[in-house]
């Protein structure tokens, strides 16, 4: 099977953290915004039969992902089709990980917010709150991995670029959050 056969549905995206979260990213960058969107492949056992031999294991969930048609078409702003998602450097790391490095989003905010833009015990819990609201107790669970900078027509190329990929093996959902803002 060719991992662009793989197709995913989104799954919905709900609840007051999540909500919190995407409020106060949305209002600190706001000459850029906030994406978080959730997917859900429909035949999950495709993944592990998807050919990217080429590509570290570890990798292939999100080359999977990010190169299925199925997930272009659900994001049009992202203008997936002009990425060439097998060259992204992606920096994996652990869920608590990513929480920290949105603790940092929230604290440094976006091109004109004031600095810093929330506490740090306030940006903590509500960074905290949205991963738990994503993923409860399955931290290690969850793998994570971030692209750094501009990757897509949607960034503006700036100092306020972020993404984040996450794949909650265990529920059988990718998630991709995408944060810009532009001075």
């Amino acid at each position: 099977m060719a991992w662009k056969d793989v197709e995913y549905e989104a799954a919905a995206v709900s609840g007051a953290r999540i909500e919190r979260f995407l409020t106060q990213v949305r209002s600190s960058h706001a000459n850029g915004g906030a994406i978080l969107a959730s997917f859900a492949p429909k035949h999950p056992p495709d993944i592990h039969h998807a050919d990217l031999q080429d590509i570290p294991f570890w990798e292939r969930p999100f080359r999977i992902f990010l190169g299925s048609p199925s997930v272009r078409r659900q994001l049009p702003e992202l203008h997936l089709e002009e990425t060439d998602q097998l060259k992204l450097k992606l920096q994996f790391m652990r869920v608590f990980e990513m929480e920290g490095s949105l603790v940092h989003v929230l604290v440094e905010g976006g091109a004109y917010s004031p600095w810093p833009a929330m506490s740090l015990p306030q940006a903590r819990e509500v960074s905290q709150g949205f991963v738990e609201e994503l993923f409860g107790d399955r931290y290690s669970k969850v793998m994570t991995a971030q692209i750094l900078g501009a990757w897509s027509p949607w960034f503006h190329d700036v100092a306020w670029d972020h993404t984040f990929l996450m794949d909650d093996e265990e529920m059988k959902r990718m998630w991709i959050l995408c944060i810009t803002d532009s001075d």
